[in-house]
């Protein structure tokens, strides 16, 4: 079930699809915080268990079990690597810092998503951990080589960066 951008599910994290590789995995993130409208979501280590991120070459999956076993899930898919048209598109990611330390600010869009006092189509993401700045050297590089390549190859999001 989703409701605006989360997706509520019981079990396991989502599996990658066929092809899809990690590229960069976040360890022990301290904190994730949404923003959609006047909309704020607050996913804290501390509160919740199994806080993940996934940079893959496709996307950016981020994964938390909220009450064992419901699991809530975002996925902000890289340009031109999304299934269908409702998604969330990344347009940008930006080095920040705010109450847990520094942080990668991932910005998406869905244009679906319509415009009213709790959603918005803008989405704003922050990522608090201590590789915030490899994390954020990852997706632009990611954002950058898929404006350069325009569609996804066969061998897509299966090379590893570095």
């Amino acid at each position: 079930m989703n409701v605006m951008y989360i997706r509520y599910k019981f079990g396991a994290m989502s599996p990658l699809l066929p092809g899809e590789a990690i590229l960069f995995p976040v360890e022990h993130p301290r904190a994730i915080v949404t923003r959609c409208a006047h909309s704020l979501g607050l996913w804290a280590y501390a509160i919740m268990t199994c806080l993940a991120v996934c940079v893959t070459g496709r996307r950016v999956l981020i994964s938390c079990l909220a009450l064992p076993p419901q699991r809530m899930e975002i996925d902000l898919w890289f340009p031109v690597c999304g299934p269908d048209e409702r998604m969330d598109t990344i347009v940008s990611a930006s080095l920040d810092s705010g109450y847990w330390g520094p942080c990668v600010e991932i910005r998406s869009i869905d244009p679906a998503r319509k415009r009213h006092f709790f959603s918005a189509p803008e989405l704003k993401t922050r990522v608090y951990c201590e590789s915030s700045e490899e994390l954020a050297r990852v997706i632009e590089d990611r954002l950058q080589r898929n404006s350069q390549q325009g569609e996804p190859s066969d061998e897509y999001g299966t090379e590893r960066v570095d």
